[in-house]
């Protein structure tokens, strides 16, 4: 005779974990969305979930302010990146998933600027902009007798026929927005093109491989016109750039890896002279 212990048979298997036994797993556990219905969930890696996808969380509460995130409905993040806070408003910067002013006070902005109407702009252009006794270099108000020239502005390679050295600048991926590092090297480029007012330079935008060729051509030109802005506040006439872009279709690492992709992501500073 066969002794039955609720869902367990004599022989002692639990027919939670065998499917031949006909038995209802023990909530949270499940086979099937049928074992999580009476709790208004999806079954999801064999656990009852709120959501298996964004669906279900539109269903659960009539609107589109919710996602799935590992299985539970939560709101969904006003922004992630920049580009996100474009349809919420002109000028506003993604932080902390919320679509805010670039800045408000001074010191949401990077050393060496200052916030101008909600934007970080250079703390100077001319030297009138400063103070007694302070002069203005790459856009900053600099105390004492200062030095505008740098031995770092001469070219390392003067047979490559560049007049002063320019540095090319990285994005972080599917980003036209500046890093820390990237404004730093964008600080000294414009100290160097200060000192050499002959020079003119076309800013060329590079994006790795991911992406359409029309997308990537879109995002290329992006990145040069945001250089082109930010070296504009370090006060660079805009008559001594231009810019241009060519997507993916140059890049200076072939290899699919991160470090490759990294490296491709970039705008480079083609120097010419007497040509405004």
């Amino acid at each position: 005779m066969v002794r039955r212990f609720g869902c367990v048979v004599a022989s002692f298997v639990v027919c939670g974990t065998v499917a031949l036994s006909g038995c209802k797993p023990t909530y949270p556990a499940c086979q099937d969305d049928e074992h999580c219905k009476e709790k208004g969930e999806v079954c999801l890696n064999q656990q009852c979930q709120e959501c298996r996808d964004d669906a279900q969380c539109k269903a659960k509460y009539n609107d589109d302010k919710h996602e799935c995130v590992t299985g539970r409905c939560q709101v969904r993040p006003e922004c992630r990146r920049d580009p996100d806070c474009a349809k919420v408003g002109e000028g506003l910067v993604c932080r902390g998933n919320k679509c805010v002013p670039e800045c408000t006070v001074d010191t949401d902005c990077a050393e060496g600027s200052k916030c101008q109407n909600q934007k970080c702009v250079a703390e100077c252009t001319i030297d009138t902009d400063c103070g007694a006794g302070t002069s203005c270099v790459a856009g900053r108000c600099q105390t004492g007798a200062v030095t505008k020239i740098s031995g770092s502005c001469q070219p390392a390679n003067p047979t490559s026929g560049d007049v002063i050295a320019t540095e090319t600048v990285n994005f972080d991926f599917d980003q036209y927005d500046l890093t820390v590092s990237a404004r730093s090297i964008l600080d000294q480029n414009a100290q160097c093109l200060q000192q050499a007012p002959e020079v003119t330079v076309v800013l060329e935008g590079h994006c790795d491989e991911r992406g359409t060729q029309e997308y990537n051509l879109a995002l290329g030109e992006k990145r040069a016109n945001t250089v082109k802005s930010y070296l504009k506040n370090l006060g660079i006439d805009v008559r001594r750039m231009q810019t241009r872009s060519k997507g993916e279709n140059e890049p200076v690492c072939r290899k699919a890896t991160d470090d490759c992709w990294s490296k491709n992501r970039r705008v480079e500073f083609l120097q010419q002279r007497g040509t405004r």
